[in-house]
């Protein structure tokens, strides 16, 4: 268990002076906080590990690395950027021009460490939003980040960079349906769920909100077949997040009881958050 950033690329929809450009834009970022590095320096004959701030390397490949900051003097896992694009190029076949819609096997990692939630987090997370939104096809960040914390990183980075970087896809629900909008409402669903980072009920009311009523009731109806019983703990879910959100129990009755494509549960009865010992049955 853990706190993560993830970050992974399509390296060849990159173009090698692209990708350099933006590694220097990183080196803006990194000297704009007291990023640190650890390491290790000669003592009386002993290597001894130190905590220094971080910079670009050069001894052999042209590089940062950074584990925590100067600030908390507190460090987590490495975060480690090259310089040259060729240290992320594969062989791999069959690559899209969509990330979004590339297979795993075909990206390539560039961030898959832990932070721990610890004060550089937020700083290492610009600058992988730096890479994405620059690469917006090619690149992608994920891990354990929410939207506000991405709208933090966003306004720090802005101050420093030339042009203002943009929200990952991941927490931003209008670009996130910007990039499937040729899909049919079921797959823009279907992306919603797989792709958006948030809350689980907040998930819950922007298929509500944004999607026909039609979409709605049976992406709802196709949900609830999947438990065997009403009781379940994720069925109770469903029940409530609609009955928090719309107060209409007739509504509810009717597609988990009564729609023809539902799963036509007799009655069942459930205690959870606003809705305390509802029956519902069908008539």
């Amino acid at each position: 268990m853990g706190t993560y950033i993830y970050l992974s690329i399509l390296p060849n929809q990159i173009s090698r002076a692209e990708w350099e450009q933006v590694y220097e834009e990183s080196l803006t970022l990194l000297n704009a906080f007291p990023f640190a590095q650890i390491e290790k320096r000669e003592y009386f004959g002993f290597q001894v590990p130190v905590y220094t701030r971080a910079k670009e390397l050069t001894e052999k490949d042209r590089y940062w690395r950074i584990s925590g900051d100067l600030q908390s003097k507190q460090f987590a896992e490495s975060f480690k950027l090259y310089r040259d694009l060729e240290k992320y190029k594969t062989n791999r076949k069959g690559e899209t021009s969509d990330i979004l819609l590339a297979d795993e096997h075909n990206t390539v990692s560039v961030f898959d460490s832990k932070t721990q939630g610890l004060n550089y987090h937020l700083y290492i997370l610009a600058i992988a939003m730096l890479i994405e939104s620059r690469f917006p096809k090619a690149a992608l960040v994920s891990g354990d980040i929410d939207y506000l914390q991405c709208v933090k990183a966003k306004q720090w980075a802005d101050q420093y960079l030339s042009s203002p970087i943009e929200l990952p896809v991941r927490v931003h629900v209008d670009s996130l349906l910007n990039r499937i909008n040729d899909k049919n409402e079921l797959d823009q669903i279907a992306a919603i769920e797989k792709w958006l980072i948030a809350d689980a009920e907040d998930i819950f009311r922007l298929i509500y909100e944004r999607f026909s009523r039609e979409a709605f009731v049976t992406w709802f109806c196709n949900h609830l077949k999947t438990y065997s019983s009403p009781n379940m703990v994720g069925a109770v879910k469903l029940f409530t997040y609609y009955l928090n959100l719309t107060n209409d129990i007739d509504g509810l009755i009717n597609m988990a009881c009564k729609t023809e494509t539902g799963p036509k549960i007799f009655g069942f009865r459930f205690d959870s958050g606003n809705c305390r010992h509802v029956d519902l049955f069908a008539t």
